[in-house]
């Protein structure tokens, strides 16, 4: 049994797969398994996945696209480790990432979930931003009022999930419901480190507008469901109205190619430094070899 489960659910991620899953064997810390669940993809995304020759790596498939909710509950279900780290299947991962949260949540058992800062990088690997948490304890209303977690740096107890498992139903928000759910029951917390490399995948074309609406859509849903018990539903009402107002002026950039000029991620911490030691994560990350890569064809 591992220490560490690593779940990363993926669809239609052929350009970046194999780069996130090098990421994880590149980890200083290798008392892990992986568990990769494909939700019904189209392109060779799971055929990288499946060329993986580990014995750590458990891959499932079963060709239907059943959204993130329903697989994020599955990779719950078959975890075996005694903390699960999640990671987006277009991310990378830090090379000590696993290391610094086991460490941590080793040391503080009052903590149940902790984050990271992160780097925001484009298609290229370029480094783009840094986004730097404080570190610290996130409070229940700032939870309640904004996800304010990043879930693919995160780190947590198995039984946090276990205990408040995701809604299959959200094809949006599932992470920010579940710790909604576990509100008043669940420690969270901020590391300041940054042990991530998040991908803007879009920031060289023009984002989909239907794509733009499914986001708002489930978090008004999830405002609805927990706003009023923690923030009362006249504060909840208005942060509706406000989600919507800025999807509305977001879609009004976006159908004027302005959309460039809307970052919600307003922190750039980034300094030449902090860009140097980023890249040198990156260009280690590349070099590892992950046995039965070296099998796929190429393209």
């Amino acid at each position: 049994m591992a220490e560490v489960t690593i779940g990363i659910p993926f669809y239609n991620c052929e350009d970046t797969l194999a780069n996130t899953i090098r990421s994880l064997f590149a980890q200083s810390f290798q008392d892990w398994e992986l568990v990769l669940v494909d939700d019904g993809s189209t392109d060779s995304s799971l055929s990288i996945a499946r060329s993986i020759d580990d014995v750590r790596v458990h891959v499932i498939a079963d060709g239907i696209n059943k959204g993130i909710g329903a697989r994020r509950k599955q990779i719950v279900d078959l975890a075996d480790g005694k903390y699960l780290a999640w990671q987006d299947a277009d991310d990378m991962m830090h090379p000590d990432r696993l290391r610094v949260q086991y460490d941590f949540l080793e040391k503080h058992s009052e903590i149940d979930i902790v984050d990271t800062s992160y780097f925001t990088i484009d298609p290229k690997h370029n480094i783009l931003r840094l986004l730097k948490k404080v570190e610290g304890y996130v409070d229940n209303t700032e939870m309640a009022r904004f996800p304010s977690l990043t879930n693919g740096t995160s780190m947590a107890r198995i039984e946090i999930y276990k205990k408040f498992p995701y809604d299959e139903r959200l094809r949006r928000g599932e992470d920010w419901d579940v710790w909604l759910k576990a509100l008043g029951n669940a420690k969270y917390y901020h590391i300041e480190d940054t042990l991530y490399y998040r991908m803007d995948a879009d920031i060289n074309q023009k984002p989909r507008i239907s794509r733009e609406l499914i986001g708002p859509r489930y978090n008004a849903k999830i405002y609805m469901r927990y706003g009023w018990k923690y923030l009362g539903l006249l504060t909840t009402l208005k942060l509706i109205i406000r989600l919507y107002a800025r999807t509305a002026f977001r879609l009004v950039l976006i159908s004027t190619g302005q959309h460039k000029r809307f970052k919600v991620e307003k922190t750039n911490a980034l300094t030449p430094k902090t860009k140097v030691l980023a890249e040198q994560g990156i260009k280690e990350i590349l070099e590892i070899a992950v046995p039965g890569f070296h099998l796929l064809k190429q393209n």
